[in-house]
Parts: structure tokens; sequence; C-alpha cells
């Protein structure tokens, strides 16, 4: 025979286990992706700046993980760049210092930008970088 005290209690267990996850911290969001390329200078080689504009506690991010689909390279940042918009309060987490592939130049295309919160949560979104023949924007 069920007691209806026992049903009662494991129902408020239940319950309250439900309130306890939900609760631990809210699911990262990803605003925008943006970047920026720097061409090669007499005194450094090209660079990529990327950062993604996050709604939440910057102090949660974990790392950002960079891809070019089409060529394969991946950069992963495990201490990104946080950077607040004075004027807007904003956040902002990357790195200005992305270096180029092998052959010395950045291949266009899509590139997928995953964040990654301490807590494992991960967002991915995606940007397109358009190379044109001059190797500027």
């Amino acid at each position: 025979m069920i007691r209806p005290y026992s049903v009662a209690l494991n129902f408020i267990y239940f319950c309250g286990l439900i309130f306890f996850f939900s609760c631990s911290g809210s699911v990262p969001v990803v605003n925008d992706v943006y970047y920026h390329h720097f061409d090669k200078t007499d005194s450094q080689s090209e660079r990529m700046a990327v950062f993604v504009q996050i709604e939440n506690n910057p102090e949660n991010i974990n790392s950002i993980t960079i891809k070019n689909k089409s060529s394969g390279k991946v950069w992963f940042i495990d201490t990104p760049e946080i950077v607040q918009d004075k004027k807007t309060k904003k956040y902002y987490c990357g790195s200005s210092n992305l270096v180029p592939e092998r052959d010395g130049s950045f291949s266009g295309g899509e590139f997928s930008v995953i964040y990654t919160d301490r807590a494992g949560r991960k967002i991915e979104t995606q940007f397109f970088y358009i190379k044109n023949n001059n190797n500027k924007e």
C-alpha cells in the first residue's frame, strides 16, 4: 500500500531537484560575433581578432574555440580577453591575436565560434569572412 505522505514527500523532493538545477546558472547567450582582420606590416604578421558579445556574467567564461570550416584550422582560446564597452556596459570575450594558417594568411569562408562556460555549457554561432584578392577587408 502506498502511503499518501510518501508520495507527497517524493513529489516535494522531485520539485526541489528541478528548482535547484534550473537555478544553478543561466544558459550562456551569445548575442553577436565581431571580427577584424589585420594586414601584414613590416613589423608583424597577419592577425585576426574575434570577440563574442555575451549577455551573461563574463567571469563564467571557460574558453572559446574558433574553427575555419573550409580549412579545418582550429584556434582554442583558454584564457579569453574580457572587454566591457563603457557606453553600453556590454561585455565582449575573445582574442585579438589569432595567427594565420600555415601559408601565412587566413582562408575565407565560414567560421564557427563555440563559447563554453565554467559549467561546460556550450553555445555555437557562425560568421563569414570574405577575403579580397589584396588581403584587405
